[in-house]
C-alpha cells in the first residue's frame, strides 16, 4: 500500500513523469482542496473511473470533477437497538393500557407517548442543514457512514441492467413490429385503408 502526503504531491505534480506514479497510490493524506480535484483529474485522465466522497466545501471541486460524486452529511445512523425499538415501536399507544385511566391521565398517557415516538422515529424534527456538497454531488448520504458507496454501486449496476433489458424489448419490438408490417404490405393491406 503506497500513501502519499499533501505536500510530498504538490512537488510529485511538478514533474509530468513522476505525475503518472499517482495512479499507483492507494492513500492520499492531507491535501488541500485544489489537490483533491488535481488526483482526481488525473486519475480520470488515466482512464480510471473514480467516486469521490465528501462532507463539506472543501471536497466541492473534486466531487464535481469525479465521475460519482457522493456527499455525505454528518449525521449519526441510527443502531440495531433503536431500529429495532422503532419498528416494535407503534404510533398509536396500547388502549389496553389506558382502561381504567381518567381521561386527563389518557391525555398525559398519548402525550407521552408521542413525544418518545417523534424522539425515537426522529418524525418532527427540524430538516437538517445539507450544506455545499450536497449541491455539488449528484448523490447525498444523511448519514457518515461509508455504506452508500456500496448502495450507490449496486444501484448503478441494477440501473445499467435495466437499462439494457429496455433496450433490448424495444429492439425486439421494433423487429416484430417491422416484420408484421412488411408481411401485410405484401399481402396488399395499407395500414391507411379503413
Amino acid at each position: 500500500m503506497l500513501c502519499i502526503n499533501g505536500d510530498i504531491l504538490q512537488e510529485v505534480i511538478l514533474f509530468p513523469e513522476a505525475a503518472s506514479a499517482v495512479r499507483h497510490m492507494d492513500v492520499f493524506s492531507r491535501t488541500s482542496p485544489a489537490q483533491k480535484a488535481i488526483i482526481v483529474g488525473m486519475l480520470n485522465q488515466k482512464g480510471h473511473f473514480t467516486l469521490m466522497c465528501g462532507d463539506g466545501t472543501n471536497d466541492v471541486g473534486s466531487l464535481k470533477r469525479a465521475d460519482v460524486g457522493l456527499a455525505i452529511v454528518n449525521n449519526t445512523e441510527p443502531t440495531k437497538e433503536q431500529k429495532k425499538k422503532k419498528k416494535q415501536m407503534s404510533m398509536m399507544p396500547d388502549r389496553k393500557k389506558m382502561v381504567g385511566m381518567t381521561p386527563i391521565q389518557q391525555k398525559e398517557y398519548m402525550e407521552k407517548h408521542m413525544e418518545e415516538y417523534k424522539a425515537m422515529t426522529g418524525a418532527g424534527d427540524p430538516q437538517m442543514e445539507l450544506g455545499d456538497a450536497c449541491i455539488a454531488a449528484p448523490f447525498t448520504y444523511k448519514f457518515s457512514s461509508l455504506k452508500s458507496v456500496k448502495k450507490v454501486i449496486r444501484q448503478g449496476r441494477s440501473t445499467l441492467t435495466s437499462t439494457f433489458q429496455q433496450y433490448k424489448i424495444l429492439s425486439l419490438n421494433c423487429l416484430i413490429s417491422a416484420y408484421t408490417m412488411s408481411a401485410l404490405y405484401l399481402d396488399g393491406v395499407k395500414m391507411g385503408d379503413y
